[in-house]
């Protein structure tokens, strides 16, 4: 029987138990037809759209879940995503989980866990390799917006832990890049750019060091970062 779905997941370490856990998360919670598509990656090189658009060029299925190896997914959430996108011909990108840094008034939705027609990379494109950490899924999202499509999002009552794979320090520099990269995209000046900079640095370290307590089990005291206007 023909796959429905590919589901794409790159990881570092496929014996870690975090990537054990993502992948037993889907054998368990997942009905409908799909076929899982791992690539073991090097970090030091690590690019989020490249390495994710190896795997998207061997998938011949309808539909395509981009997946983190540290999203743990619930159950009946892809039956959830695709009976959402097939609600409305118009959607071509639905995302399943819920970030508070994502506007989705402008129609961005993270990659954590996001369900993609093969439609859309037939009219777009792959996702745009000069990002390799952070925010590809907002450049992508714009483009297929730009080509027609909306961009949508369901609550599948997955969990992403977020540790793991994009809150580390030394993920902010690639983070940071993309996201000069993506405004300048956009055309906004140099000047709103380094102001836009200096606030998603500051909350950045803000969460990871909010994050670091908490699993450390110290209280939640942060440094003064300063305030900008």
């Amino acid at each position: 029987m023909a796959k429905l779905v590919s589901i794409i997941v790159t990881t570092a370490d496929m014996t870690s138990p975090i990537f054990r856990r993502c992948v037993e998360s889907l054998r368990d919670n997942t009905r409908a037809e799909y076929e899982l598509l791992v690539l073991r990656d090097e970090r030091k090189d690590f690019g989020f759209a490249r390495e994710n658009n190896r795997l998207i060029r061997t998938s011949e299925c309808p539909y395509v879940v981009l997946l983190n190896d540290d999203c743990f997914v619930a159950e009946g959430w892809l039956e959830t995503m695709l009976s959402f996108m097939n609600s409305d011909p118009k959607l071509g990108v639905v995302g399943g989980m819920k970030d508070n840094a994502t506007v989705m008034s402008e129609g961005h939705v993270p990659f954590y866990l996001v369900l993609i027609k093969r439609e859309v990379f037939d009219k777009i494109g792959l996702l745009n390799e000069s990002f390799k950490f952070g925010y590809e899924d907002h450049e992508f999202c714009d483009r297929a917006k730009k080509a027609g499509f909306t961009i949508g999002f369901v609550d599948t009552g997955s969990v992403h832990l977020g540790d793991a794979s994009s809150t580390g320090l030394r993920h902010l520099p690639p983070q940071l890049k993309g996201l000069i990269t993506y405004r300048r995209l956009r055309g906004e000046s140099e000047a709103r750019i380094a102001l836009t900079s200096m606030r998603y640095v500051q909350r950045y370290l803000r969460r990871h060091t909010v994050r670091r307590n908490r699993a450390s089990g110290r209280p939640a005291i942060l440094e003064r970062l300063g305030t900008l206007p």
